[in-house]
């Protein structure tokens, strides 16, 4: 093990979670830990947006009986042009970029998929060892699976699919997503095997 770079002594058993020098003991930390409280770190610098990012629009109103709020440009991700052609092209396509700019309630739909395909917070955990009730939770308490990117998109489609069926149904703008995915496919093509024109 290598020294701690404090005191140069002994040997060094733990890191310092801002800067990661080694330290032995607690005594090396203290002194050093209020240099990193009288010289904050700089904030990370962001990456500048390029021209051809996409952000969902703030004004987008949220859906009826929904508890998702809108997206923001401070809580929606910006979704930035990757080296893939077909995510490219569809962040670049004209045809695609005007029929977002002109239907502010698909933001707030596509939100809504993406919010679903992320991973959800943990839940916290009910004590299990009381007497009382260990036998009743731990025999009816029910098993969160574990989340996996695949399970993601499965939650992504399935939320796809709810908001194909509203509009279909005439409730809602479901239209508008039937609209837009025709579009997408019709860019990339059936099965992603070539890229087509709308």
């Amino acid at each position: 093990m290598p020294l701690c770079q404090l005191c140069n002594v002994a040997e060094s058993r733990y890191k310092c979670p801002t800067c990661l020098m080694p330290y032995c003991s607690l005594a090396c930390y203290k002194p050093h830990k209020t240099e990193h409280e009288a010289n904050p770190a700089p904030a990370p610098i962001e990456a500048p947006a390029t021209s051809t990012a996409v952000e969902p629009s703030s004004t987008a109103p949220s859906p009826p009986g929904s508890s998702i709020p809108p997206p923001s440009a401070a809580t929606a991700p910006t979704i930035t042009p990757s080296t893939s052609t077909y995510t490219s092209l569809l962040l670049t396509h004209p045809t695609l970029l005007a029929h977002l700019r002109s239907t502010p309630s698909l933001h707030s739909l596509l939100y809504q998929i993406y919010l679903a395909t992320l991973e959800p917070p943990p839940s916290p955990q009910k004590p299990t060892n009381t007497p009382s009730n260990s036998y009743k939770i731990s025999k009816h308490q029910k098993k969160t699976p574990i989340w996996t990117p695949p399970a993601g998109i499965a939650k992504g489609v399935k939320r796809l699919n709810k908001i194909r069926e509203k509009g279909l149904a005439g409730g809602g703008d479901g239209g508008a997503l039937e609209e837009f995915v025709g579009m997408v496919v019709g860019c990339i093509g059936e099965g992603g095997t070539g890229v087509h024109e709308v």
